[in-house]
């Protein structure tokens, strides 16, 4: 029997896809059909590129950051990776909520927390609201007072959200083939589930699976990774399990959180349009809220160009 359920009404069958693979050949012999003359990529990339108009059009929230990459985009994978505890989730949230500022349709498969998990986050970060507070039951009255603000900010947000059925790459495809989010979001990726001989293969069926979904859904995403703790390997490479997360990704930020100095660190440790960087940032954990600091170091120019 088979065992389905309903995203937003997209019937799932968890049985399917347990063979995928993003680097199947087509269903057809005919390969042209898959071919375009560079001519009329052409037109297609100038009728975009005449709109383009100096404002970022999904920032990141953050002046330098934004500075630095122009944004998020269309078409591009972006992995934000971090150690454990060092807010690569909060990061996340406070990203999701400044997209969902601009009108942009979201999609966040949350692997790790419940949806109410990521929905008592926003609630934190726009009314600022203590989570410990929150959490114990010592917030109700300023709740109370901010509540307002929240509802008709949650309202008007395009954010679906989901805690079941991001663990499964066909799930994600599915979600996209029926709603054409704008972003999505998957945090985070090495609690995807394993279907293929390992983990790592796993992985990177599913990272190269998003990939190609933005591509062929003119859609952007945005996949969280946890790093490893080995000091001796750069950072690049130690996302866990999968060289995968350091080669297909456009741009990869890695976060560093020194709890001893509250000293928050933002690196752009690759990206394939643009300029490597550190930077610093103002992180306020209690509401997973992160602003512009004053003082960022200098930029280096990428020597990657794959």
């Amino acid at each position: 029997m088979q065992n389905k359920h309903s995203i937003t009404g997209v019937e799932q069958n968890s049985s399917t896809n347990q063979n995928f693979s993003p680097n199947q050949p087509p269903q057809t012999n005919d390969t042209s059909l898959h071919l375009r003359k560079a001519s009329e990529i052409y037109e297609t990339l100038r009728a975009e590129i005449v709109q383009r108009d100096g404002i970022i059009k999904y920032p990141f929230g953050l002046t330098e950051l934004d500075e630095k990459t122009g944004g998020l985009h269309k078409k591009e994978l972006v992995c934000i990776a971090a150690e454990t505890s060092h807010g690569k989730s909060a990061f996340s949230i406070n990203l999701l909520k400044n997209l969902a500022d601009k009108g942009t349709k979201i999609a966040y498969f949350s692997l790790e927390m419940s949806s109410e998990q990521i929905v008592e986050r926003l609630v934190t970060n726009i009314c600022e609201i203590d989570n410990q507070d929150l959490r114990f039951g010592r917030a109700l009255k300023r709740l109370e007072e901010r509540e307002s603000v929240f509802k008709n900010w949650i309202s008007g947000a395009s954010i679906l959200i989901d805690d079941r059925y991001g663990f499964e790459y066909g799930n994600i495809e599915r979600v996209v083939e029926e709603l054409e989010p704008d972003f999505i979001f998957v945090d985070y990726i090495q609690l995807a589930s394993t279907r293929a001989k390992s983990k790592t293969e796993s992985i990177e069926n599913y990272i190269r699976g998003v990939k190609q979904l933005c591509n062929t859904h003119d859609m952007g995403a945005i996949v969280v990774s946890q790093l490893n703790r080995d000091e001796k390997s750069s950072l690049l490479h130690r996302m866990k399990w999968a060289a995968v997360l350091a080669e297909a990704p456009d741009v990869v930020i890695i976060l560093s959180w020194d709890w001893e100095t509250k000293t928050y660190k933002l690196r752009i440790d690759k990206q394939r349009n643009g300029l490597q960087g550190n930077l610093e940032l103002e992180f306020k954990p209690q509401y997973s809220k992160f602003f512009d600091a004053e003082v960022f170091v200098p930029p280096i120019r990428s020597d990657i160009n794959g």
